[in-house]
């Protein structure tokens, strides 16, 4: 019986399909995937206190809030798609005492309340970092304007603007630094926890350290990535 040659690729083309195999399989032969799907779920709570111009101000918050969208890979990186947001909770109550007049006001006045963002995915040598912020909350509400933006929880690194002082050295336990090993993103399923206390004195913008806000919260931070093939 006569044998039949095998099929044989010209140089360039076997090249060119050797380069292609990592993108189709990773380590151990797993397939790489194509996009990930993201679920972030940060819980919040805390409390702030400050006496201004004979007005004693006292506030506490709790904010849950859920966040889900899609990453893929771009290049040597990887690039965030947002599709979704719910708010799960907002609980606000702030009182403001002079002498022997109280006023109190609540989430119902403020339904709003601050705003939660992820920012950015970014890739940091074998991490790929998670960028995500609880944007700043004019405090007091009871005043006619609020004199402190409220610093509220942030993932390691981010700052507001150039000159900001740096939330991450006021943190007192735990860790805001929200990474995961991109060998793990693409070995399967991930999923991650991150809790930390955060509190210090906020001077004012106004009065420099003559008037201190005294700030303090509680985070978490649940993150959940689902490759998809």
């Amino acid at each position: 019986m006569s044998r039949r040659p095998g099929i044989r690729l010209p140089r360039a083309a076997a090249l060119g399909l050797a380069a292609l195999l990592p993108l189709v399989c990773g380590a151990a032969g797993r397939a790489v995937p194509r996009w990930w799907d993201i679920e972030v779920v940060l819980a919040a709570k805390g409390r702030y206190s400050v006496t201004e111009r004979g007005t004693a101000y006292a506030g506490e918050y709790s904010l849950r809030e859920a966040w889900g969208g899609s990453m893929e890979r771009d290049q040597d990186d990887y690039r965030l798609f947002h599709s979704r947001q719910e708010r799960l909770e907002w609980t606000f109550r702030e009182e403001a005492g002079a002498g022997d007049s109280v006023r109190t006001v609540t989430e119902k006045d403020f339904p709003a309340g601050p705003s939660f963002r992820v920012i950015y995915v970014l890739k940091d040598g074998r991490l790929v970092r998670f960028s995500i912020v609880v944007d700043d909350f004019a405090v007091p509400k009871s005043a006619p304007a609020g004199a402190f933006e409220l610093a509220l929880p942030r993932s390691r690194g981010y700052a507001p603007g150039p000159g900001a002082p740096l939330y991450d050295d006021q943190v007192s336990e735990g860790t805001n630094e929200i990474a995961v090993e991109e060998k793990d993103l693409l070995e399967g399923l991930v999923e991650r926890v991150f809790r930390w206390e955060w509190k210090g004195y906020q001077p004012s913008p106004a009065t420099g350290s003559a008037v201190a806000l005294f700030n303090v919260h509680e985070a978490e931070v649940r993150i959940r990535v689902t490759p998809r093939y």
